[in-house]
């Protein structure tokens, strides 16, 4: 991939904070409580139920290994050809465990139309808040939507690295500070709403 000149561009204000090893990241993290898990809540006749936990895979140094299983020193020390490719672990990783993931931040590199994706971030669904000019306006004229946004800090973010042509990452945050979705129900989420190729054939010819 071509390395060209130094300018930058940022598509919003980036949070720093980091659980992995990154010498251009400054650390800053502001967390409240901690969820790992909703599935105490849930009633013991439900926990009597057959276990229908999300497993998904994800390619590893070329082998294949179940994504619920990663540890965050694992994921820290996963390398990615493309940013597409670090959206579809992301994407396996918050199906496994219980959150929506949306993207975030993203800075480019080079000359336009021949541009470098040499940063990007995808978050959780409940990452940040909503800014306070949508809340104190006078002339709306539908209702807010309501408050979905927790401030959480569970991130995944990667850098390009021109020498190796490949994207490490640089930031993951895997812990939340709102209630995980039990897998059961992971499905409703919108960014799960997805119909698979073989489905759909089967569908079309009904």
């Amino acid at each position: 991939m071509e390395n060209s000149d130094d300018s930058f561009e940022v598509d919003s204000n980036e949070v720093h904070s980091t659980d992995c090893d990154t010498s251009d990241v400054q650390l800053n993290d502001d967390e409240g409580d901690i969820y790992q898990s909703s599935d105490d809540d849930v009633d013991d006749a439900d926990n009597d139920d057959e276990d229908d936990s999300v497993e998904l895979d994800a390619i590893v140094s070329d082998k294949v290994v179940s994504v619920n299983s990663m540890t965050s020193d694992e994921i820290c020390a996963m390398e990615f050809g493309y940013v597409n490719d670090v959206y579809d672990f992301y994407y396996k990783y918050g199906k496994c465990k219980g959150f929506s993931i949306r993207k975030s931040d993203i800075r480019r590199k080079g000359h336009e139309g021949s541009k470098i994706t040499v940063m990007r971030q995808f978050v959780c669904n409940k990452h940040g808040s909503r800014e306070n000019k949508y809340l104190c306006s006078l002339d709306r004229k539908r209702d807010h939507k309501r408050l979905t946004c927790t401030k959480c800090t569970a991130r995944h973010r990667v850098h390009y690295k021109a020498k190796k042509g490949i994207y490490v990452v640089s930031i993951f945050k895997e812990a939340h500070n709102h209630e995980l979705t039990p897998s059961r129900f992971v499905h409703l989420h919108p960014v799960y709403h997805q119909i698979y190729e073989a489905d759909r054939a089967q569908i079309n010819v009904l």
